[in-house]
């Protein structure tokens, strides 16, 4: 269910599990989570991401290109 995705993305997982779960709502957490950091972002592997959480990494990629080019 998706409390008890939510609970284990922040609490039983790391953060390489988390990209790496079989549960579409981990693998989103994970993609939107601060601990997955800018250089590791700009070369992430999304072939093994289900859409949504391919989606979700793309909008953060542009989010922080964007923060990056205005800061």
């Amino acid at each position: 269910d998706a409390y008890r995705s939510m609970f284990d993305s922040v609490h039983s997982l790391s953060h390489d599990e988390a990209l790496k779960s079989d549960d579409v709502l981990i693998q989103a957490l994970a993609v939107l989570n601060s601990r997955l950091g800018k250089r590791r972002l700009e070369a992430f592997d999304d072939s093994t991401l289900h859409p949504l959480a391919k989606k979700l990494l793309a909008i953060r990629q542009e989010a922080e290109l964007t923060q990056s080019s205005a800061a």
